[in-house]
């Protein structure tokens, strides 16, 4: 009980003004990642039926809708460098498909990576 008597410096609630900011980041690149794969499988001959056509309309209109500027969309080159991101990962996952061991794939290109990083 004495620890709820010590007052300590008041830390300001920033939880909010961050999750608004990411929240819009992170829903582009994880539906860019999702578009882009969505997309080979068409450019390779990979059809889509009626209800998945539907459900994709869905999905990008509840996108579109979502980044509307006054919901807050976040700023143009952060937006882009989120899309380019996910249109990677979807590359990546997609190059990935045919490897025989994929967590040693997967270690090898972050050490390879590591480089980059520092």
């Amino acid at each position: 009980m004495l620890w709820a008597h010590i007052q300590g410096p008041q830390i300001p609630d920033v939880l909010p003004s961050i999750r608004s900011a990411l929240l819009p980041c992170a829903l582009l690149l994880f539906a860019s990642i999702q578009i882009s794969m969505i997309l080979y499988g068409l450019t390779i001959g990979e059809r889509l039926s009626g209800v998945q056509w539907v459900g994709l309309a869905c999905a990008v209109g509840g996108l579109v809708v979502l980044m509307l500027p006054r919901l807050g969309a976040p700023p143009l080159t952060s937006a882009a460098l989120m899309v380019i991101s996910g249109i990677a990962w979807g590359a990546y996952s997609l190059l990935g498909r045919g490897t025989t061991d994929p967590i040693a794939a997967t270690a090898g290109n972050f050490v390879r990576a590591t480089p980059c990083a520092t």
